[in-house]
């Protein structure tokens, strides 16, 4: 899910591997600096030069998700060339260029830590070499600087379809008046069939750690790895139980579980809970018409109820009716006030229709009534920067890193916020470390051009 941010901001910088020979010999080329591409030709304008390689000396992250921030300070517009060598053996793994001519000044780029062909780079030690090319083909200097690549447990994956249990979906189970989420299907032959969990079981906890409410689920799942047994507690009719699992990690496919969901619904056609369940993750899976013709379908009473506005805004808005979105958002929230996820809707869709102190306030709401939902803190801090409401905003991006240390877009937040309200040393260094853990690199790009390299120059 993409911070609402970005429909303001463009990507200047874009990075583009280029194919690279890595053999056990090979070594990076470059040229000598200030090499002119023409014998003789009169050059006016100063030589290129690169400077000041900033990057962290050790890259730690779960299996999958490494990458490096990468920084240099370029003293003449030019194309950047960063190449990336395994100290054991010196062989080149990857190479990058950019695109375009770079702007003198700071220049920051996300690289994930794989070599040319996708692979995960192996733990170890490595080398980055930095080097400038002007209009003119002249080469810079080149800097180079070490750092190593180290992996934590990979992350794991919950193998079936989860479902907030909202008040009106407990009601439907004859759980009225409980939390925590509902198995809603599962994988056959998955992680969580062998541990002993079942369809219609809510889970309360993970790794120890409550699941009761959006958030806290939210946070629980980012930190759970895989391949290590955790503790899952569930809620049956007979009482609560407990199993220890085993995950696949994340970059495991998921198995398609809309054939489970039509059996599911034709055992319970009268199961709100499984109805909702189906259709979302129809919509989730991109399945707009099976999804719109289940709802069809649904009684009068489960349609015009605060849960299935909450369904139909989905749809709507997955189709790209934004505008037609807010009004279904609207009605679950007017049909339930204290409806948290119907409140983060609506300012997600308020987000995208360019109304920032409307969506604030619903984020504001959002976070009140789910206290764990960092993300909800952090968007309204979004909002407020562009509402020019900076101050304002230094709170809920404070709170939301408070909340969850862990979140990256709380993190991204909360560097933005110090670095508006002219506490530029420490937003950079928040800023740096939400980059580094965020996974969407085309987004952390967009923020690195509006915020990083003006801050970091």
């Amino acid at each position: 899910m993409n911070p609402p941010y970005l429909r303001r901001f463009s990507v200047c910088v874009l990075l583009t591997a280029m194919t690279a020979t890595a053999t056990a010999q090979q070594t990076p080329t470059t040229a000598p600096a200030g090499t002119a591409p023409t014998a003789g030709a009169l050059q006016t304008d100063p030589a290129p030069r690169v400077r000041n390689l900033k990057m962290a000396q050790r890259v730690q992250a779960p299996q999958g998700h490494a990458r490096l921030l990468v920084g240099v300070r370029t003293l003449t517009s030019a194309k950047l060339v960063f190449q990336i060598t395994a100290v054991k053996g010196n062989r080149l793994v990857k190479t990058i260029r950019s695109a375009e001519l770079e702007p003198a000044g700071r220049v920051y780029v996300i690289v994930e830590a794989t070599d040319q062909r996708g692979y995960q780079l192996p733990a170890g030690a490595y080398r980055v070499r930095a080097q400038a090319t002007d209009a003119s083909g002249r080469v810079s200097n080149s800097i180079i600087k070490g750092f190593r690549v180290a992996y934590d447990p990979p992350v794991g994956r919950l193998d079936g379809a989860i479902q907030p249990l909202w008040p009106a979906l407990a009601r439907s189970i004859g759980q009225a008046g409980q939390r925590g989420q509902l198995v809603a299907a599962l994988e056959p032959g998955g992680a969580l069939v062998k541990a002993g969990v079942r369809r219609g079981d809510v889970i309360t906890s993970l790794a120890g750690q409550p699941t009761l409410s959006t958030g806290q689920f939210d946070h629980v799942i980012r930190g759970l790895p895989a391949g290590t047994p955790v503790n899952i507690t569930v809620r049956r009719e007979s009482g609560d139980q407990s199993f220890r699992v085993t995950l696949n990690p994340d970059w495991t496919s998921p198995k398609d579980l809309t054939r489970a969901f039509t059996v599911i619904t034709r055992r319970e056609p009268k199961s709100f809970a499984y109805a909702v369940s189906a259709a979302r993750y129809l919509i989730k899976k991109g399945d707009a018409a099976a999804a719109q013709t289940m709802i069809n379908a649904w009684p009068a009473a489960w349609r015009r109820s605060a849960v299935g506005q909450v369904v139909e805004a989905e749809y709507v808005a997955a189709a790209g009716n934004n505008k037609r979105a807010l009004g279904a958002w609207s009605r679950a929230v007017t049909r339930d006030r204290r409806f948290a996820d119907a409140r983060f809707g609506r300012a997600r869709t308020l987000d995208a229709l360019g109304k920032d102190v409307y969506a604030a306030r619903d984020y504001s709401r959002a976070f009140s009534l789910d206290p764990k939902r960092a993300a909800a803190a952090a968007f309204q801090a979004f909002a407020l920067f562009r509402a020019g409401r900076d101050s304002a905003a230094l709170l809920p991006a404070i709170s939301a890193e408070k909340t969850d240390a862990t979140s990256p877009v709380a993190k991204i937040a909360a560097g933005i916020a110090l670095i508006r309200n002219k506490n530029r040393a420490r937003g950079v260094q928040k800023l740096r470390q939400g980059l580094e853990i965020y996974d969407d690199t085309t987004a952390g790009q967009a923020i690195i051009d509006e915020y990083l390299e003006k801050a970091d120059p």
